[in-house]
């Protein structure tokens, strides 16, 4: 018997083939036992000699997958670029990708300033909230603006100065205010809110 099929009767005038999802590459085998099923990333239709890959951009986590409709496309935020997968790979953290059976990491594309992503294998970007900016690609998450700065919008790639002599009470913040001196028994180290209480037995 030629590879992929066997014989277990002797003088046999017909071999059988090695059913689909298994192969052999024995020659004159004589059990169905050189039959191996095909493994994971791989499927075969009857009488194979070898196993065939399923092709870049898909995969198959079945063993013994008896043809090509085994193998699925790679779902969005994963690709693979290689023949045989029994997964796909994720797209990194800080980029994503829509594409369905997608077979290059060149498909996952990189969050741009003003959005964020931090899990791997994403199907798409997160605009930075009010109060937070990304300047850079591909971030993992979004800064707070520093004090005097302010984002009121979604997605911004910078925060925007405070004009004039307002100012911010928090770092993060979504407006700018006109400075408010502290009140009577209260201090702070700019004599402006956000102030304390004065300690017990101290005035201002």
């Amino acid at each position: 018997c030629v590879t992929g099929r066997y014989s277990t009767m002797a003088a046999a005038t017909a071999c059988d083939d090695c059913s689909a999802g298994r192969y052999s590459n024995n020659m004159g085998a004589t059990n169905v036992s050189t039959c191996i099923n095909c493994v994971p990333g791989k499927y075969s239709e009857s009488g194979a000699s070898v196993c065939t890959d399923c092709a870049a951009g898909k995969y198959s986590i079945d063993t013994g997958a008896r043809s090509a409709q085994n193998c699925l496309p790679c779902p969005v935020g994963k690709y693979y670029n290689m023949t045989g997968a029994s997964a796909c790979t994720n797209c990194a953290a800080g980029r994503y990708s829509a594409a369905f059976g997608a077979s290059d990491a060149s498909t996952c594309g990189e969050c741009k300033p003003g959005s964020y992503q931090f899990e791997p294998g994403s199907i798409s970007c997160v605009p930075c909230l009010t109060g937070s900016y990304a300047p850079e690609a591909e971030s993992l998450t979004c800064k707070p603006c520093a004090m005097n700065t302010y984002a009121d919008e979604f997605g911004l790639s910078s925060c925007k100065r405070c004009k004039g002599s307002n100012v911010t009470l928090t770092m993060g913040a979504l407006q700018c205010v006109e400075p408010v001196r502290c009140p009577m028994g209260q201090w702070s180290t700019s004599g402006y809110t956000p102030c304390i209480s004065c300690p017990a037995g101290q005035v201002s």
